[in-house]
């Protein structure tokens, strides 16, 4: 697990870095590669990726690569196969979905090496700012060749692999689709995708196969069994808001801790009942909202403290006048590596109960390259959220152990990237658009391609030692203990009311009422069109 190289600590890993030993000047091997992000800079990536003029100096030109990205209709190509850019460059395009506001947010790199494949799942798009500004961070893997001329198609990230690059168009024949099954893939990680379609995914089947369906049988897999008594308290971290009812964040609960869905879902519409048969099947009755907290920026923080200023924040909510529904489960967003480091980076932290206030990070605000600590049970210093249930917490486990997991990936904390399970004839805001379903037949309905990994969170991931060698605790990119939204009337902390030179961005998140210290307290940052978004047409040739 890599975070990005950034501008304001000076640490981390540059994009250019993820492809390593392959450089522009040198193809090191590589034959071929298959490149997908909801945002694309043809151009800077042309300065990265080796071409098939791609030559060392004072050495004669090498056999460069087919380099494949992976589009849809919007770019303005037609369906098909189209070479485009430099040499090598190809651009798979797929038929755009009938539906409104699908979208291709998946961000991955597959590198096609004769004696291994890389295996990149990235948290930002392939622009220059995403990797240059923002916190972002790409799990990568590389698999060995498989002997001789050994094929393998049964392993599940071939099957989840398989299904994301059909879904996104790329042919059955493709000279990649078919070197996949050549590689070792038996070692990797837990995949978790969502594809978005046209008509709802039906049938548990393939329900479990997507979205929140895989991610409750992948969490039970992880956990060795659902966690009920209460089930996983969530920390869901993202660059995206959504519109969240109670009863889609009770669905995401059970799903997170590894129910079985088929068995609690669909959850009754009507939301008192629905209430009730949450608190039931996770063993918390009574309890009308789940054990979530929602890492997100504030306004204020934006406006006054963030590293890049309003404008820059690539930071989106949908419809103000209803955040305050959920404004209790909302928690500030700031950087472990600096406070006002922007987190364009998704992820969510999902641990049994009692271990959520069990380590705590901390930052030197006054250095840009900070550095981040954690400590053992009971050491934690702050605001933090009261625990839900006093359940065992294995205090007897040992350090091996799996306390929870971590997912990490281009999923938002969003119905859109995770999907809903519902009946066709549920409210409009949760029914499954289009559906063609029988009636009483439950179906699955995402509107994003996404792309993350489970990573299973051990005991021995709490100590200081594993923010260097535990994937899962490096995924955590935020400050902790985490700080509640403040409430209304409540003042800002002293560095929001100073200010940091950045301005106060007059006219930007108007309509959500609140400034520092305002009648409101704490609000969402609501951010204006994305000002530094690329053309995402594929270059010409």
């Amino acid at each position: 697990m890599s975070r990005s190289w950034s501008r304001y600590t000076q640490d981390g890993v540059p994009f250019s870095d993820l492809i390593l030993p392959t450089t522009r000047s040198n193809a090191a091997g590589l034959t071929h590669a298959v490149i997908t992000s909801y945002d694309i800079d043809y151009q800077w990536l042309s300065t990265i990726l080796p071409t098939k003029n791609s030559a060392q100096p004072g050495r004669k030109a090498l056999p460069g690569p087919e380099l494949t990205f992976l589009t849809s209709e919007k770019t303005g190509l037609p369906i098909g196969t189209h070479a485009a850019g430099p040499p090598g460059w190809n651009f798979n395009v797929r038929k755009e979905l009938r539906k409104e506001h699908s979208c291709p947010h998946i961000k991955l790199l597959l590198l096609f090496y004769p004696d291994r494949l890389r295996m990149g799942i990235l948290t930002g798009n392939m622009i220059e700012y995403d990797w240059s500004t923002l916190e972002n961070a790409a799990f990568l893997q590389d698999f060995p060749i498989l002997p001789g001329e050994r094929r393998d198609t049964s392993t599940d990230v071939y099957d989840q692999m398989s299904m994301v690059l059909s879904s996104m168009g790329l042919p059955r024949q493709h000279v990649a689709f078919q070197a996949l099954a050549r590689y070792d893939l038996t070692k990797g990680p837990t995949i978790v995708a969502s594809i978005a379609t046209d008509v709802p995914v039906k049938g548990w089947d393939k329900i479990s196969k997507v979205g929140l369906g895989r991610l409750a049988v992948k969490s039970r897999d992880l956990m060795g069994g659902a966690v009920l008594g209460g089930g996983l308290e969530l920390e869901a971290q993202g660059s995206s808001m959504g519109m969240y009812s109670q009863r889609w964040l009770q669905q995401f609960h059970l799903a997170a801790s590894g129910a079985e869905l088929s068995r609690c879902i669909p959850l009754p519409a009507a939301q008192g009942a629905a209430t009730r048969r949450y608190g039931a099947e996770i063993g918390r009755p009574g309890k009308e909202w789940p054990p979530i907290k929602v890492v997100f920026p504030t306004r204020d923080f934006v406006l006054r403290e963030s590293a890049p200023g309003p404008g820059n924040g690539h930071c989106h909510f949908g419809k103000p006048d209803a955040f305050h529904r959920w404004k209790h489960l909302c928690y500030q967003a700031r950087g472990a590596r600096l406070p006002g480091l922007l987190m364009h980076q998704k992820a969510i932290l999902a641990l049994k109960p009692g271990f959520t206030s069990s380590f705590s990070s901390t930052t030197a605000s006054s250095s840009a390259s900070s550095s981040s600590s954690f400590f053992g049970k009971g050491n934690t210093t702050g605001q933090t959220a009261p625990r839900t249930a006093d359940v065992d917490v294995d205090a007897d486990a040992g350090p091996s152990a799996i306390i929870g997991y971590t997912y990490l990936g281009s999923a938002n904390f969003t119905m859109a990237a995770w999907g809903n399970l519902a009946l066709p004839s549920q409210n409009n805001n949760e029914r499954v658009h289009g559906s063609s379903s029988a009636p009483g037949e439950v179906g699955l309905t995402a509107n994003n391609w996404e792309l993350g990994v489970l990573l299973p969170f051990r005991r021995s991931d709490l100590s200081p030692e594993a923010e260097l060698s535990s994937n899962a605790r490096s995924a955590i990119c935020w400050e902790r203990p985490l700080r509640a939204y403040r409430s209304a009337g409540v003042a800002a902390e002293p560095a929001a009311a100073a200010g940091a030179g950045l301005g106060a961005g007059a006219g930007l998140g108007a309509g959500l009422g609140a400034g520092v210290g305002g009648e409101d307290g704490d609000v969402p940052w609501l951010s204006e069109e994305n000002q530094h978004r690329p053309s995402t047409r594929p270059p010409r040739r």
